[in-house]
């Protein structure tokens, strides 16, 4: 099922700025498609144009097992955020921006999620079962980058059998713009997690205030890029942002519990 999700809060705003807004296009895979068989996989097609993105696949060879993404074609620029080897797991919150470690698809095992060779043993960082968790993806669409999410969930039974379900995807339409794991638009992640929290002003030029938040413990902000720029240690319910340049940036708030994401524009 497809669906355009907009946020328009900003419009009035926008319409005397040039800070790009929020369109996160996000697709629902219903029902959930699950692959257990080698030589199958899933092709994710962020932008619905008919052009596969990139593969979610499961292979197998001589002595070789394994899950991994592979690129649509070799002229394909696709990224997956990987930790120095293979790809990595996300959690729900973490940034997506072009400051990520990306790995370009089919250019060696950056794209490996699991895989067992006869001779060496296993590698990837997708082991055991890995339940609800993300993938982070760089594409090009006529030679501009963005940015989008995979959710699916894997799991490992034996070295020659294993799984990968497919639950959704989405990206972020504006050109460079990042996007957080889990995000799928005004009724996404932002609306999920938050729904009893409260953060005003937004925009702001100074400060902002954070409302119906227990127990904060840690508060991080990052820019666009997905770049870390202020964290707090503290349960300061006031954050000044006015050092900031005009811009969008994004608040990971961390609870006892709970860890939420909002979105902030400084004027």
């Amino acid at each position: 099922m497809f669906k355009m999700k907009t946020n328009l809060a900003l419009v009035f705003f926008l319409l005397f700025s040039q800070i790009a807004y929020s369109q996160v296009i996000y697709t629902d895979v219903d029902p959930d498609v699950t692959i257990d068989n080698f030589l199958n996989g899933y092709g994710i097609d962020f932008d619905h144009n008919n052009k596969i993105d990139l593969h979610v696949s499961m292979l197998d060879n001589v002595g070789v097992w394994v899950m991994m993404l592979i690129p649509d074609s070799d002229a394909d620029h696709t990224s997956v955020i990987y930790d120095g080897e293979e790809a990595s797991i996300l959690e729900e919150g973490d940034v997506i921006a072009s400051s990520s470690n990306w790995y370009q698809l089919g250019q060696g095992w950056g794209g490996l999620l699991y895989g067992y060779w006869e001779n060496d043993g296993e590698y990837g960082n997708w082991i055991g079962a890995q339940e609800d968790k993300y993938l982070g993806i760089q594409f090009e669409i006529d030679e501009n980058f963005y940015y989008g999410w995979i959710y699916l969930s894997t799991e490992v039974f034996a070295y020659d059998q294993m799984q990968f379900t497919i639950q959704a995807f989405a990206y972020e339409s504006q050109v460079g713009e990042p996007i957080i794991a889990g995000d799928m638009g005004n009724v996404g992640l932002e609306d999920n997690l938050s729904e009893k929290s409260c953060i005003y002003p937004n925009p702001t030029r100074k400060a902002i205030y954070l409302d119906r938040f227990s127990e904060i413990e840690r508060i991080q902000v990052y820019n666009g890029l997905g770049v870390l720029l202020m964290e707090h240690n503290n349960d300061s319910k006031e954050l000044d942002i006015s050092v900031f340049e005009k811009g969008n940036y994004f608040l990971k708030i961390f609870t006892k519990d709970r860890v939420f994401v909002e979105k902030v524009i400084k004027q």
